[in-house]
């Protein structure tokens, strides 16, 4: 999946310069990573043990939060459904600012 190439290329540009908190839920039933070939064993060992969790981001500039999930709700309102995996927050505004969601993922190369 692209989108999900784009949102993890995200999440790293992300955390290299915002700090980061980490909060543990249970990994949405329909959200699981499969190996479909040995070169990507590697890959599926590193993912599995962020299924589940959040991350929170903040930008430097305290603009902007950000929650990224991997196969998790990350909206804390629970508003957008079962597996919204990032969401922007503005700080200064109650409002929720979803920039992406998905159901279902798929190990990709990248």
């Amino acid at each position: 999946m692209k989108y999900l190439q784009t949102q993890n290329s995200a999440f790293v540009i992300l955390l290299t310069y915002i700090s980061t908190r980490v909060f543990g839920q249970k990994p949405a039933p329909l959200c699981t990573f499969t190996n479909h070939k040995t070169s990507k064993s590697e890959m599926n060992k590193r993912l599995q043990p962020l299924l589940g969790r959040v991350f929170e981001t903040r930008e430097k500039e305290s603009l902007y939060t950000y929650n990224i999930g991997i196969c998790v709700n990350v909206d804390p309102q629970k508003k957008f459904g079962e597996n919204v995996g990032v969401v922007q927050i503005v700080d200064k505004d109650p409002r929720h600012w979803v920039i992406g969601y998905y159901n279902n993922s798929q190990l990709i190369e990248g």
